[in-house]
Formats: C-alpha cells, structure tokens, sequence
C-alpha cells in the first residue's frame, strides 16, 4: 500500500504524456479550427473569407505532420487526422451549399411559375408591355454578364409570345457565349424564318425600335444575326478538311454577310458605315469579307464573295 500513491501518480503522469503531446495538441486544435469555422459558416457576410482562409490553414494543417514529430506513426497518425478534418470540413461546407442552392432552385421555380400564371391571366396589350419589360431587362443583364438570368427571361417571353423575336434572339446569344454552336444556330434560324414573312415595316429599323415591338424584330438586329452566322459558319470552313464541306460552310457564311451588310444599308447611312467592329471572339464585317475573298480564292473553281457596298456617309456642312 505505500507504493499505491507512487504508481498511481506514475500511471496520471503517462495518461497526462498521452493526451497532450505534440500529436494530441495538434488534434485539439484541428478539432478547435473546426468547430469555430462551422460556427463562423452560418454568419453570410464571413463566407467570402472563411474559403481562402479555410484553404489556406488545410494547406497549413497538410504540412505541420511532417516536421512536428520524428517518428514515423506520429507523422501517420497526425496526417491521417489532419486530413480526416479537412475533408469532413469540405464535405460539411459542399453540403450546406448544395441545400442551400437546391432551397433557392425551388423558390425561384415557384416564383417564376406564380409569374406564369399571373401573365397568363393577362390580355395581350398587357402581355407585349410585359415582354417589352423583360427585353430591356434581358439587354442590361446581357450587358453584366448575367446569361443565367437572360436564359430565363427568355423562356418567360416566349412563354408568353410564342416565336417572340426578343426571346429567339436573347436565347441565341446566350448559347452563343456558351460556345453552344448547334443550339445558338437553332434560335438564330427561327428568329430568321419568322422574320423573313413580315411585312418591311414590321422587320426593318434601328436596334431601339426592337424594344419598341413586342414581336422584338428589327433590321439591326436581323444583321447582327447574321453576321454572328457568318462568323459561325466560316469558323467552320477553316476546321473543316474536307473540301467538299469547306467550301459549303464558306458559301453559307458568304450568304450571310451578304445579307448582313444589305440589312445594314437600309438603315441610315452614318450607322455602322464599315459595318460590325471585331471583338476577341468574332471578325468584324470588313475582316469577314477579307477572309472570305482569300479562302474562296485558294480553292478549285471558287467564285468571289460578292458583297454590297456601303453607302457613303453624307457629309457635315460645308464638307
């Protein structure tokens, strides 16, 4: 019995070495991190910085295991729950997110089908000032980059009005960001068909009187069609290495941009007088016609791209 006291003191001692060595200090504060990031996960306005922070310290907590102890089952034991944490820590965080995201999924699913039902009930002068609405919504969120929002705009005003010019052409150019070739040439034919059987009064005119039409046709935007056609198609001239199929696709982008620059010339001639400007993902007009004069050029009995001339701008007074 007088050594009762000694080796129970020994025995505290190594439970005491057991639980806070390096190993389980370090456990303690993986467990720690933990708790406190899923505690700081529910306030909104903290997320935006507990991701890199939250990534930063995995990368951290990764390699701490390595230089923190000699032996070898140390490093194991401290790696291995190291990275237990941190994938329960990103299982946590990707589940969370993904309720979330099915939550708003269902509430926009809902809100728009009580926006349905609310514009079914509408006679059609309201529904065209309603589509009129959603175009000019739909160009500003095109403009911010916002395609997610434009695709659903667009189904609304087709919802509405069925082969609606406003929902094929912003439809079509959201499939064309997403470089969803097949999808964006459907859209872009439809708005074509439709248009090719009104009357000139309802299908010519500058991009402004497009939001000023609920059928959302306009000359303006018939040519930027076109042109986004003509792009299309000879993209595919130039991957193409049949020649046979080449020489189809470079004829189809020269019938647009001819029927573009002539949808251009009925519009005031100080408007796009060189026809559409460039940007990083399409040629502009000039550049078009160029191209397609050398590829048509280089192959065996090709016939020039015969496109129309702009009319020249009148000139200011005294010019």
């Amino acid at each position: 019995m007088a050594h009762s006291k000694p080796h129970g003191a020994h025995y505290f001692h190594r439970i005491l070495q057991l639980f806070w060595s390096r190993e389980s200090r370090f456990v303690i504060a993986l467990i720690a991190t933990g708790l406190v990031f899923s505690g700081l996960w529910y306030i909104d306005v903290l997320r935006s910085m507990l991701v890199p922070v939250g990534a930063a310290l995995a990368t951290l907590f990764g390699a701490i295991p390595g230089f923190m102890t000699v032996s070898t089952k140390g490093k194991i034991v401290s790696a291995v729950l190291a990275s237990a944490l941190v994938g329960v820590g990103t299982w946590y965080t990707t589940f969370d997110l993904e309720h979330e995201k099915k939550g708003l999924e269902t509430r926009l699913n809902l809100l728009s089908a009580a926006l349905s039902d609310y514009a079914n009930g509408l006679n059609q002068e309201q529904r065209a000032a309603l589509v009129l609405k959603l175009a000019k919504i739909s160009r500003q969120r095109f403009n911010e980059r916002q395609f997610d929002h434009v695709e659903d705009l667009a189904k609304l005003m087709l919802q509405q009005i069925p082969n609606n010019g406003h929902g094929l052409y912003f439809y079509g150019e959201v499939w064309r960001v997403r470089k969803n070739r097949e999808d964006m040439r459907g859209e872009f034919n439809r708005y074509r068909s439709i248009e090719s059987s009104l009357p000139p009064a309802e299908r010519d005119g500058e991009a402004e009187i497009c939001y000023q039409r609920p059928s959302g046709f306009c000359g303006e935007r018939t040519a930027w069609i076109d042109h986004m056609m003509a792009n299309d198609y000879y993209q595919t001239a130039v991957r193409s290495k049949d020649a046979g199929a080449k020489a189809a696709a470079l004829g189809s982008s020269c019938n647009f941009v001819r029927e573009s620059v002539d949808r251009l010339n009925r519009l005031p001639a100080e408007h796009f007088p060189r026809g559409f400007d460039a940007s990083t993902s399409f040629y502009s007009t000039q550049d078009m016609e160029g191209r397609l004069q050398r590829e048509l050029a280089t192959l065996a009995g090709g016939e020039p791209c015969a496109v129309p001339a702009r009319p020249t701008a009148p000139s200011g007074p005294g010019g």
